[in-house]
């Protein structure tokens, strides 16, 4: 069953509609703006399909997730509101079947990198284990590591993008340890090289996707990125004070689409801490309280 976000009202927070007008009057008149179409996803509707599974097997290590409500939650609401208010056809977002999908905020993740990802064949549950064993112990060798982050990631919303398949945040990890993170796992990859494993990709960048398109939205892309662009970055900061702190990431197998999965044990094979003095590795789910 299908949850969907309920109508919002056009709020006066960052748009008025004098500039809504004059934002419209100004792209018009920009024969240079850009009009790429967006584009639909399929796998948005396996998201609402009772006991649906992501085709392959996807084995990520993310972090900041589940996000901590308290953290981000009001933030999160705030900014998905202005989202909304950029799209002029209010059926992209408001009907029995909108075409946007904006993620719940329990499903929001950084992905730190995909450890294992194929979508061309089904993975027999063999194999499966024998991959989560090998890279629990590649991910628990990278914890022993020098490099290895002593202190929790700080994540700081830096900007955002609305792109023609998905919308993602863009973040800045004040820390550094993400990227340490990332190079950790490459040297523990090399140093267990009897494994024989690789990692299938590691981001250039740290974002996490808040929206994906279920169907091709009526609004055209050009006047939502100039709404967006000009009314809703300027307030990120106001909107999002507070940095994401996330004292763990988690190696995961991401049996539905898109980190739409629960946060248990079946799910979450293990979770490495980035506090010092603590115990890094911890095999299966733990809570940050757990650890600390």
């Amino acid at each position: 069953m299908r949850t969907t976000i309920a109508c919002l009202p056009r709020i006066s927070l960052l748009l008025t509609t004098n500039e809504m007008q004059s934002n419209q009057e100004k792209a018009a008149k920009d024969c240079t703006t850009q009009t790429s179409e967006f584009y639909a996803d399929p796998l948005v509707k396996c998201l609402f399909r009772d006991g649906h599974t992501a085709p392959g097997f996807t084995m990520p290590l993310v972090a900041a997730w589940p996000v901590d409500e308290k953290q981000w939650g009001h933030s999160y609401e705030r900014f998905v509101e202005a989202f909304m208010s950029c799209w002029e056809d209010e059926s992209d977002w408001c009907s029995e079947n909108p075409a946007l999908y904006v993620y719940p905020l329990s499903h929001l993740h950084v992905t730190i990198a995909t450890c294992f990802r194929d979508i061309t064949r089904d993975v027999l549950f063999e194999e499966r284990s024998t991959l989560v064993q090998k890279w629990k112990t590649i991910l628990e060798h990278a914890t022993r590591l020098p490099d290895w982050p002593t202190r929790p990631l700080e994540l700081v919303l830096e900007s955002a993008q609305v792109g023609t398949v998905a919308c993602i945040l863009l973040l800045k990890d004040i820390t550094g340890g993400v990227q340490a993170v990332r190079k950790c796992l490459i040297q523990a990859v090399k140093e267990l090289s009897h494994l024989q494993v690789t990692i299938f990709g590691i981001p250039d960048i740290i974002h996490s996707t808040f929206c994906r398109f279920d169907a091709i939205p009526l609004s055209r892309r050009s006047d939502v990125q100039e709404r967006f662009s000009s009314f809703v970055l300027p307030a990120l900061r106001e909107i999002f004070p507070n940095p994401i702190v996330a004292p763990t990431c988690k190696l995961v197998s991401e049996l539905r689409p898109y980190m739409h999965i629960p946060y248990d044990d079946e799910h979450v094979h293990a979770t490495a801490c980035f506090l010092k003095n603590e115990r890094l590795y911890v095999s299966g789910r733990a809570d940050t309280k757990s650890i600390l």
